[in-house]
């Protein structure tokens, strides 16, 4: 497990490059992974949790299912991308509301498909984290439209931060298990351990934090991404820090579904240098 987590986590060392990756890893070398076949199309419900109100609207109204219709797609899809929020699923410490994640997850059991699920961190981690002493960053996330979200993001390297999510990514497992139609329909978890406000990891957005991004130019992007770059060197980033929390993470997930696929999003943020020797 240890060789798989090192190769799927040499990528994020450059995290200050620019591209979009996904990289999928068995979560153990032996067991009885091999019998999922992760193969197909893979469909991300619109929008899906960041919305929770519109969620079963996006996912029964997708192209291959107009209204009035259930979850009945065509045999190129293979597997649903459900997308949860931390705080939406454990709003309290020791406190877990799964109940609309086993009512979604049946009814695409009951469609014939499997499921993709990833349970997002960073400014979805519940306000009792921080409560109970995790460290965040300085800069405030931008709260848009929706809810199950606060403007604190974790310094993803606590340890306080780090045991809470391990205890989440437990008790998930322990539901789904409930019933086993539930977890044998589970074919991917991915890592939401590391992400700010979607479910790719990255560490530099400006659009998560700095409004009007979308009209800003590309030299002014640069800017708030630099900025973002002193934040987190503020809170004490190194690449050995990030990646043992990566390393963490992934654990928490492998131990928790030991015959699951893990999955690994990233978004790698590039930043315009002008002056070489500034140490960007």
């Amino acid at each position: 497990m240890s060789v798989i987590i090192k190769a799927t986590l040499s990528s994020l060392l450059m995290v200050f490059s620019g591209f979009l990756a996904a990289t999928v890893a068995p979560a153990q070398t032996n067991g009885d992974w091999r019998g999922i076949n992760p193969r197909g199309i893979h469909y991300a419900v619109p929008r899906n949790t960041l919305h929770p109100d519109r969620w079963r609207e996006g996912l029964q109204h997708a192209p291959d299912c107009q209204a009035p219709c259930v979850v009945e797609f065509d045999d190129r899809l293979s597997t649903i991308y459900l997308r949860y929020k931390w705080m939406q699923l454990n709003p309290k410490n020791g406190v877990y509301d799964f109940s609309d994640l086993g009512q979604v997850i049946d009814t695409i059991h009951r469609a014939g498909k499997k499921v993709s699920l990833i349970v997002m961190a960073g400014k979805y981690t519940p306000g009792w984290v921080f409560d109970d002493g995790a460290r965040h960053i300085e800069t405030r996330a931008l709260l848009f439209h929706g809810s199950y979200a606060q403007e604190l993001v974790p310094v993803t390297w606590d340890p306080i931060f780090l045991a809470a999510h391990g205890e989440m990514i437990e008790a998930l497992a322990a539901f789904l298990r409930e019933k086993p139609e539930r977890y044998d329909t589970i074919t991917l978890v991915k890592n939401g351990g590391l992400v700010i406000h979607s479910g790719e990891t990255r560490m530099l957005p400006p659009h998560a934090f700095f409004r009007g991004t979308k009209r800003a130019s590309e030299e002014q992007k640069d800017e708030y991404r630099k900025e973002l770059c002193s934040v987190w060197a503020q809170a004490g980033y190194t690449q050995d820090k990030i990646l043992r929390a990566a390393a963490q993470t992934m654990s928490q997930i492998a131990e928790a579904f030991p015959d699951k696929y893990l999955g690994l999003v990233f978004v790698l943020s590039l930043i315009h240098i002008s002056e070489p020797t500034r140490p960007y």
